[in-house]
């Protein structure tokens, strides 16, 4: 079969080879209407000039084309940076930090890497004030409070302790009024797009002063020298319907008296959520959403279908179903420095657009705490940078700090928000898979944050004139005996001074 295919394939080729001949020789001549043969040379220089002409024509019109094409891209593109403009952002001394502009649909931060996350912060709060779209049409000119060598400090500090086994750092630092100067985050173990100044989570024991001390002080509820029992609140089944003890401590139960300045020393959950339950949880919701605005929504919504004492440990230990921010918990403790009032933290001066000022920076101050509350929760959190306190290792010798700590459950989040009569810092470290950390990083990071700082110690703490400074026996809660061994010192306000101890 193949080899038949094969002749009559030749057979074929030498016909084509016979008919292609025959074309060729034709092709050499045409036949002219009265049948005389003439040459077509001559026709065909005329033929190959014209297609000369129109190859230049159609190369001519593709140069013409590709240059309209471009100027037209060129002019879309010029229409395109008119309608969106860089946004340039400025330090405090008027120097250049970043700009922002909008790229394939996506916001841009076109600066130094170290400052992505105060950028970000900026970029938050400007579309709040003037929305994205305005920013981005107008070029706008925002000014900040970033201090570059508060930046240098607080980086500094977060690069020299060692953070790769318990996860990531971030730190951010405000003065008493709420200006931030500076925010720092170190990424090793999470997500590198992540700005953990503005993400959501847990603030474990550091919510303590803000929805339990703090409001059961100010209503009256509580003294530093109100005694409470180291005892679970309630009893709840577990998963094979045994009963356990309801909350934990980090340490077992010791049955045993507190004063209110020991709970909050040590961060005793159990005397935390019985003030809590005393207070109210409800009423404790109402007062973190309306003075600072914290989102208690889904508690609400746990308490609604499942009652109050279902939302007792979100309240008590920072675990609200929403979260709390870094930046957020820098804004919320200025009120322990400044006398009880709350401005939101805030990272921009003034918005310009074409040299004029859109937007300028204006307080949103509110009274949080009376002069006295606060005073009294400011030496109760500067108890807990004593000996044995759970903030000791944050103290710094020579400097009149405050603060408290936080951890979340499987020490996902580690805290320490502090401050001086200067600043406020919070110091976050975290970690997702549950690693047990040292509890102490966020506690060193604080620590060198304030040692390389320039403090003034002639700044101090406004004291009210109505505070009292009271020896209590740690037994009674009461003032101190000449036969009271076991005692602390307590503030009160003049008509919550306790009677003498009679033991």
């Amino acid at each position: 079969m193949s080899s038949k295919k094969k002749k009559n394939s030749n057979k074929n080729n030498k016909q084509n080879n016979r008919n292609n001949k025959q074309t060729d020789r034709s092709n050499n001549f045409s036949s002219s209407a009265d049948g005389v043969k003439i040459d077509s040379s001559t026709d065909n220089t005329k033929n190959n000039s014209m297609i000369s002409k129109l190859r230049i024509f159609g190369i001519i019109a593709t140069v013409l084309a590709s240059i309209i094409i471009v100027i037209i891209g060129v002019i879309q593109d010029k229409k395109y940076k008119d309608d969106h403009k860089n946004i340039e952002i400025l330090k405090a001394d008027g120097t250049h930090l970043a700009d922002i502009r909008k790229e394939d649909g996506e916001i841009v931060f076109d600066c130094d890497v170290r400052y992505m996350t105060y950028v970000g912060v900026v970029w938050e709060e400007a579309k709040e004030k003037l929305g994205e779209k305005k920013l981005l049409d107008s070029g706008a000119k925002i000014y900040t409070f970033f201090d570059q060598e508060k930046f240098n400090t607080i980086a500094e500090a977060a690069e020299s302790v060692y953070t790769e086994a318990y996860g990531d750092a971030a730190v951010c630092l405000a003065d008493v009024t709420g200006c931030i100067l500076a925010t720092y985050q170190k990424t090793e173990q999470y997500d590198d797009n992540i700005n953990y100044i503005l993400a959501g989570t847990s603030a474990g024991s550091a919510i303590k002063p803000l929805s339990v001390y703090g409001p059961a002080i100010e209503a009256g509820l509580i003294t530093w020298g109100s005694i409470i029992k180291d005892e679970p609140l309630f009893y709840e089944d577990d998963e094979y319907g045994i009963p356990v003890p309801w909350p934990s401590n980090v340490a077992d139960f010791e049955g045993r008296d507190y004063t209110v300045g020991d709970a909050v020393k040590y961060s005793i959950n159990t005397i935390a959520a019985k003030v809590l339950d005393e207070y109210g949880a409800e009423r404790a919701m109402d007062f973190l959403e309306m003075n600072f605005g914290i989102d208690i929504s889904r508690e609400r919504e746990i308490a609604e279908t499942e009652g109050t004492n279902a939302v007792l440990g979100n309240l008590a230990f920072g675990a609200l179903r929403n979260g709390v921010t870094i930046k957020d918990m820098t804004g919320y403790y200025q009120v322990f420095a400044n006398g009880g009032v709350y401005q939101p933290a805030y990272a921009i001066d003034r918005i310009e657009i074409a040299g004029k000022a859109e937007y300028t920076h204006v307080d949103n101050i509110r009274r949080v705490f009376s002069e006295e509350t606060a005073y009294i929760c400011n030496r109760l959190l500067k108890n807990v940078l004593t000996e044995g306190g759970t903030g000791a290792p944050a103290y710094v010798d020579g400097l009149d700090i405050c603060g408290k700590t936080g951890t979340s459950d499987g020490f996902r989040d580690n805290w320490f928000v502090g401050f001086t009569p200067e600043y406020v810092c919070a110091s976050w470290c975290g970690n997702k898979d549950g690693r047990v950390n040292s509890e102490r990083t966020q506690l060193e990071i604080f620590k060198r944050v304030m040692e390389m700082l320039d403090h003034d110690k002639a700044v101090r703490y406004t004291i009210p004139a109505s505070i009292r400074e009271i020896k209590i026996c740690k037994k009674t809660g009461k003032k101190a005996g000449p036969n009271c061994k076991d005692t602390e010192v307590g503030y009160f306000t003049e008509d919550t001074v306790p009677e003498k101890c009679n033991e």
